[in-house]
């Protein structure tokens, strides 16, 4: 199968569908044998796979966001910030439905004057919203965001919204009557969407971003778009035929209500316009040939390095440690949040009071302590050959998820750490940098609820606590 992605753009993602297709013997579906390739060379948490149904031959290749990981093909990680592919594509019709462009380099004022000035294509406003990708297939439309295939499933700042509600009540507003309030909110959602899909044309796949009020922890909009706002801005449109991208305005859209984000002329009026503007901006995005530049104040960037936005104060806690960075504490957090002090109160098995922090991390100390001890005992490493020798019937006995735990590390063991056995060091900059907080959270349940190791009575508390506590919405 040839396909047709922009090869001089995606190069290695057309290299990846073409392994797939070649290596392909229909044991199996095409998407398990991409995901089997992703796990066989480690490309995988890093890159994640996500099915749209069961019955469906749609998928979501995306990366996780992050830009310190000791992935191999660094290229191909930036090419898959969020991919829709259809895996039982015929030869003659596109697999890529939807394909986002990379992830964009954050960097403050005085590091974005550093870019070759003739380098910069173009610069624009850049809001704090959600992406949403709109495209047709088989006679449907389909709306998903950059990690979730469904806007319906995805949610982050508020728990009990998904982002396909704030989309509706977005639409609501382009379309004031096209509902009735008799309507079910189905019945509104359909009629909308309808309406909102016959502005589109079926061979155009669509990137919006959608601002919301009740979708943001750093930015509130209210000066600039009113009270209770919800609003579509249009930032580009693909043609599923040549793969080429357009930023150019469509009227239909603009007419309709959509924005269009402000363009600034050079780069003094944009680091102006940021530094000075009132209410303060969340960001520039400074494009060039190859790059994204995402340029916010120092004080913005410590604002998002310090809060995750999360609903549940344990997820931001867990974020902050998981940053591993000195000038970042969680109690800073703790600080700056004093409301929270009830709503974290815990207490251990003898009615110990538990300073939060202090829990997550005896939790994150202990699974690196764990995982090292369970490394020594399995893996044995030859500095002189670079090779190790695996003990693989200990190994086999262990618990599956601790299994491929220990799989990364000899990964990285024999591709980064070369010199000498990993440390416990260097496990815990596992831990924090190469995996996701759901990996963690996995581990952590597994580690809970499964007598994988002896502890005490403190680390098992701990753990159980910071389990529960995760678990929940708010």
């Amino acid at each position: 199968m040839s396909y047709q992605i922009l090869s001089k753009e995606h190069p290695m993602l057309t290299e990846l569908l073409c392994e797939v297709q070649e290596i392909h013997n229909g044991t199996v579906s095409k998407a398990e044998t991409l995901m089997n390739v992703l796990v066989k060379k480690h490309y995988w948490p890093y890159l994640q796979v996500k099915y749209f149904s069961s019955q469906s031959s749609l998928i979501l290749l995306h990366n996780i966001y992050k830009q310190d990981l000791p992935i191999s093909n660094k290229e191909l990680y930036d090419e898959c910030r969020s991919v829709v592919l259809d895996m039982n594509a015929p030869e003659e019709n596109q697999i890529v439905l939807s394909l986002s462009k990379k992830v964009p380099i954050r960097m403050n004022v005085e590091q974005f004057e550093e870019v070759p000035y003739e380098s910069i294509k173009m610069m624009e406003v850049s809001y704090e919203g959600t992406m949403v990708y709109v495209y047709h297939h088989e006679d449907r439309w389909y709306m998903s965001t950059s990690t979730c295939p469904s806007v319906d499933r995805s949610r982050y700042f508020n728990p009990h919204k998904s982002h396909g509600q704030m989309l509706d009540e977005a639409l609501q507003k382009l379309f004031p009557t096209v509902v009735v309030s008799e309507d079910s909110r189905y019945e509104k959602s359909k009629r909308l969407r309808a309406k909102f899909f016959e502005q589109l044309e079926p061979m155009k796949s669509y990137s919006f971003l959608l601002v919301h009020h009740e979708n943001g922890h750093l930015m509130n909009y209210t000066e600039l778009f009113g009270e209770q706002y919800a609003v579509l801005f249009h930032l580009n449109t693909r043609d599923r035929i040549t793969q080429e991208d357009s930023k150019e305005v469509v009227l239909t859209l603009k007419e309709l209500g959509i924005r269009y984000t402000e363009k600034f002329p050079s780069r003094p009026v944009a680091l102006y316009t940021l530094q000075n503007v009132t209410p303060p901006m969340y960001a520039i995005m400074a494009h060039t040939d190859t790059e994204l530049y995402k340029v916010s104040t120092k004080e913005m960037l410590e604002k998002e390095e310090i809060n995750l936005g999360h609903p549940n104060s344990w997820m931001n806690l867990l974020w902050i440690y998981m940053q591993n960075k000195p000038h970042l504490r969680m109690e800073y957090y703790l600080e700056m949040h004093p409301e929270l002090k009830e709503k974290m109160v815990v207490q251990d098995s003898k009615g110990t009071f538990l300073a939060p922090q202090k829990v997550v991390a005896k939790v994150m100390t202990s699974m690196r302590d764990i995982l090292f001890n369970f490394y020594r005992a399995t893996t044995y490493y030859y500095k002189n050959t670079k090779t190790y020798r695996m003990n693989r019937e200990y190994d086999q006995q262990l618990a599956p998820i601790l299994r491929f735990h220990l799989a990364q590390l000899r990964h990285l063991q024999i591709t980064y750490h070369t010199e000498e056995p990993l440390t416990r060091q260097a496990v815990h900059h596992y831990l924090c940098h190469h995996q996701t907080i759901k990996n963690i959270r996995l581990l952590m349940d597994a580690f809970t609820n499964q007598s994988m190791t002896p502890m005490d009575q403190y680390t098992a508390d701990s753990f159980y606590i910071l389990n529960q506590a995760l678990k929940n919405k708010l």
